[in-house]
């Protein structure tokens, strides 16, 4: 058997074909790294600066993790099998390119299977790590609300230190 390769999901180090699993190693990362930096703020920075400059960041920090909470625990819009239908019938109908054989579905052209929740995902984009769950059109906008206003958030944090930089001293 020998020793195991080394293997760090959060970084996409890992073994190569090995079937990824969901867990919630990489979600739990983010949750302690978001909520770490935003006490030591409180802590170390947000004395120094104006309230105005403070209850934005809480505002932007409340509206991230609701996105956050919304695309991780959100349903990307898993595909549906028909109860009623029979997989043998469906495959001597359909066209056999459109059809799921671990599901046991018809899915449409931009819709796939995501292999690590094992179910089909409509209008699917790629499984995110950090929120633990599929991206898909349930969930798409809110998704990207949270990257977007993630990043805002961290330039907000930058521009805040640098010219907080000066009072500090």
């Amino acid at each position: 058997m020998g020793p195991q390769p080394f293997s760090l999901p959060c970084s996409q180090i890992k073994t190569p074909l090995k079937k990824l699993e969901k867990n919630f190693n990489t979600m739990s990362y983010y949750v302690l790294l978001m909520l770490g930096t935003f006490f030591q703020m409180h802590l170390f920075v947000f004395p120094h600066l104006p309230p105005s400059w403070v209850l934005t960041i809480n505002i932007s920090f409340v509206f991230i993790n609701a996105c956050f909470l919304r695309a991780a625990f959100a349903d990307p819009g898993h595909v549906r099998p028909t109860p009623n239908l029979d997989f043998v019938k469906l495959v001597e109908k359909c066209d056999p390119n459109s059809l799921c054989p671990n599901c046991e579905t018809s899915y449409t052209r931009d819709s796939r299977h995501c292999y690590i929740c094992n179910r089909c995902v409509s209008k699917f984009d790629h499984h995110c790590q950090w929120i633990n769950n599929c991206v898909g059109k349930n969930n798409h906008r809110v998704f990207y609300a949270y990257i977007l206003s993630l990043l805002i958030y961290f330039v907000l944090l930058e521009v805040m230190c640098f010219l907080n930089f000066g009072n500090a001293l």
